[in-house]
C-alpha cells in the first residue's frame, strides 16, 4: 500500500500492486510509473471493448460487470489534508462519542459500512496523540490510509458504534496498517480510559492458519495477552451489536 500513497494519482493499492511485481522483475521496462500508466490504460482499453460488446449485444449483467471493472481502474483513492480530516474527527465527550463537526450530537455507525463487515460498520484510525477518526470504507476510494494519506497511525481498524455513542465492538481489520495486537491494546486503553464503551468486545488478532476467530472483553484485554482472555461466544457477539450491523458479511465472518 506504500505505492498508493507515493502514486501521484493515489490510484488503489491492490491496482498497483501486480503491476509492481511484474515490472520489478524486468529491469528493461523503464520507468514504474510509465509502466503502470500504460498497463492500467491499454487494462481499461480492452475493458471499454468488451462493454461495447456486451451493451451491443444486449448482455445487461456483462455490459454492468465490464462498467463496474472500468471504474474500479479509474478510481483514485482520496488522500485527506488537515483540513480534509476534520470531518470525521470523533471526540469522547461526555461519556459518549460525537463528531467534532457535530457538537451535541451522538456519533454512531449506522448510516456508515464497510466492505469486510457490511452495513453499520465504520473504519477507524487513531493517530499518534490518540485522535480519532472514523468514516465508510469505499474500495479505490476511502481506506484507512485515505486519513492520514498514508502517513503512520498507532492503531487501525473497523468498529460498531451504537446509537448513544458507544463502541459496541471493535476489529483489528484494516490491510493497510495492519495493527498488532500491541496496537490494539494502546487504543482500547484510550477508549477505555474516555469512558466511550459499552461493554465493548474486541478482535485484537484477525484470524488466520494459526489464529483461531476469537473476540475477547475490552476490560480483560487491557490488562491480559490475547491468548489469556476468555473467549466472548460468536452468538454473543451478534447479539451484541445493534440490529443495523447485522450484515449478512459480518454473520457470515463468525460463521453463525
Amino acid at each position: 500500500y506504500w505505492l498508493e500513497r507515493i502514486d501521484s494519482s493515489n490510484r488503489a493499492g491492490f491496482i498497483l500492486s501486480p503491476h509492481f511485481q511484474e515490472w520489478s522483475k524486468n529491469p528493461a521496462a523503464g520507468s514504474f510509473w510509465d509502466y503502470v500508466d500504460q498497463k492500467i490504460k491499454t487494462a481499461t482499453e480492452k475493458w471499454e471493448l468488451k462493454a461495447q460488446v456486451a451493451k451491443s449485444k444486449g448482455e445487461d449483467a456483462e455490459y454492468a460487470k465490464f462498467c463496474a471493472q472500468i471504474n474500479l481502474i479509474k478510481k483514485n483513492v482520496e488522500m485527506c489534508d488537515e483540513e480534509k480530516r476534520k470531518e470525521y474527527l470523533v471526540i469522547p465527550k461526555g461519556g459518549h462519542l460525537e463528531l467534532a463537526q457535530r457538537p451535541g450530537v451522538a456519533f454512531s455507525t449506522k448510516e456508515y459500512e464497510t466492505h469486510f463487515s457490511g452495513d453499520g460498520w465504520a473504519i477507524f484510525v487513531a493517530g499518534m496523540k490518540n485522535d480519532i477518526y472514523s468514516f465508510s470504507h469505499s474500495v479505490g476510494e476511502f481506506h484507512h490510509s485515505s486519513f492520514f494519506s498514508g502517513a503512520p497511525v498507532k492503531a487501525a481498524g473497523e468498529i460498531v458504534v451504537n446509537p448513544a455513542g458507544k463502541i459496541v465492538v471493535i476489529s483489528a481489520k484494516s490491510g493497510h496498517y495492519r495493527p498488532d495486537e500491541g496496537n490494539m491494546r494502546k487504543i482500547c486503553k484510550h477508549l477505555e480510559l474516555s469512558e466511550v464503551l459499552d461493554d465493548a468486545v474486541v478482535l485484537p488478532v484477525l484470524p488466520s492458519k494459526t489464529a483461531p476467530l476469537k473476540f475477547v472483553k475490552v476490560a480483560e484485554f487491557t490488562f491480559k495477552p490475547h491468548a489469556e482472555c476468555a473467549e466472548v461466544p460468536a452468538v454473543d457477539v451478534w447479539n451484541k451489536i445493534p440490529p443495523y450491523a447485522r450484515s449478512a458479511k459480518f454473520k457470515a465472518f463468525l460463521k453463525i
